[in-house]
């Protein structure tokens, strides 16, 4: 989380797939898992005061960006299930 915090902080991060993808290491790879998704969305809302909508919109378009990149979620479960 301290990466996701100076991603939002110092680099003015304002999307959660810019943080996922781009910002850390957390995308590189494959899929960082339901659980990272949602936990990682969860501090930017935090920081950045996202409305609850905001947050699941977030997840929602990172899920899109991430299959994009990446085949599957490990495990087979949906972000969607989680928050």
């Amino acid at each position: 989380m301290a990466e996701v915090t100076q991603a939002v902080r110092a680099e003015m991060a304002v999307h959660l797939a810019d943080v996922i993808l781009r910002r850390t290491n957390l995308g590189s790879g494959s899929h960082p898992g339901a659980l990272a998704v949602v936990e990682t969305a969860q501090r930017m809302q935090q920081l950045l005061g996202w409305s609850d909508a905001r947050r699941r919109e977030e997840i929602a378009l990172t899920e899109q960006a991430l299959l994009q990149h990446h085949a599957s979620v490990p495990g087979g479960v949906a972000a969607s299930s989680l928050g």
